[in-house]
C-alpha cells in the first residue's frame, strides 16, 4: 500500500489534485481517509488507475471520468487497453500494462534508493 504522498510521486500530479479526485468519486483510494487527520492508502491498482487518470484529465471533463473510474479500475488489474471517444474525431487510448510496469519500475527503483 501507498500512501497520499508516495502515490502522488509516483503519479507526478500536485496532492491537491489527487485529493480532489478522491473526493469527487474521479478515482478513489482502497482505504479511504476517515475524517480529518487521516490518510487514504493506495494500493498499486489504485496508483495504476491514478496515473491512468493523469493521462485521461487532457482529454476527458469531470463527469466522464468519474463515469469510466469503474471500467479503468477493471482494466488496471487486466493491464487493457481503454479507448475513450473524446469527439467524432479523437480517440484516446490508455494502455494500463504499459502503465503498470512504468510504475513497477519507479516503485523498485524507489525503494532500493531508499535503501
Amino acid at each position: 500500500m501507498f500512501s497520499a504522498m508516495e502515490a502522488v510521486e509516483l503519479v507526478g500530479e500536485s496532492y491537491s489534485t489527487v485529493h480532489y479526485w478522491a473526493c469527487q468519486g474521479i478515482a478513489t483510494a482502497t482505504i479511504p481517509a476517515k475524517g480529518r487527520g487521516s490518510e487514504r492508502r493506495y494500493s498499486f491498482e489504485d496508483v495504476v488507475v491514478l496515473y491512468a487518470m493523469s493521462e485521461l484529465s487532457h482529454w476527458l471533463d469531470v463527469e466522464t471520468r468519474k463515469s469510466i473510474e469503474p471500467a479503468l479500475r477493471k482494466a488496471a488489474l487486466r493491464r487493457l487497453v481503454v479507448r475513450c471517444r473524446v469527439s467524432p474525431l479523437v480517440e484516446v487510448s490508455v494502455n494500463l500494462g504499459e502503465i503498470r510496469e512504468q510504475l513497477r519500475h519507479k516503485t523498485v527503483k524507489g525503494k532500493a534508493a531508499m535503501q
